[in-house]
């Protein structure tokens, strides 16, 4: 059976299959974060469907294990390239939430590539991979504190 996965957040384009980003889910049975990103419509050629890529990347419970997880980064050499102070990629209070941790893979993948975070991308046809993301968007806050249910009433 598989785990209950909440779609949480975006990064990227509005239309991420057409023109590149994607989603941070959220599974609370492990718990886990991570991101499924795309570069957009790919063209293939003549030969055969249009595949997208899909990379998927761990962003990890907290910030610690992000920072234990890609330890071999050079944060100083991503942020350099980005044009953001070492400290938005780096501070654990910036990490602490999944959104700022998937902004910080973003930033570095535009500077190793993505295969560098996910060397086995699956490779999807734009209409599965719409049927994949067309799931409700949650907020993060009400998952993480769920308002107390509602009395049915007592036994005695």
């Amino acid at each position: 059976m598989r785990d209950r996965t909440y779609k949480i957040g975006s990064i990227g384009d509005v239309n991420p299959i057409d023109h590149g980003g994607g989603y941070v889910f959220y599974v609370p049975s492990r718990p886990y974060y991570h991101l499924e990103y795309t570069h957009g419509d790919e063209d293939d050629g003549d030969e055969g469907p249009k595949q997208l890529a899909l990379y998927r990347v761990d962003l990890e419970v907290d910030a610690a294990g992000f920072a234990r997880d890609y330890s071999w980064v050079k944060w100083g050499d991503v942020a350099r390239s980005s044009g953001v102070p070492l400290a938005d990629l780096t501070d654990p209070a910036v990490l602490a939430h999944p959104f700022s941790r998937a902004m910080v893979i973003w930033d570095a993948a535009s500077y190793y590539g993505w295969e560098d975070f996910d060397s086995y991308p699956l490779r999807m046809r734009r209409g599965d991979l719409a049927k994949r993301w067309s799931t409700k968007m949650y907020k993060l806050e009400d998952l993480l504190n769920p308002p107390p249910r509602r009395s049915q009433g007592t036994l005695f």
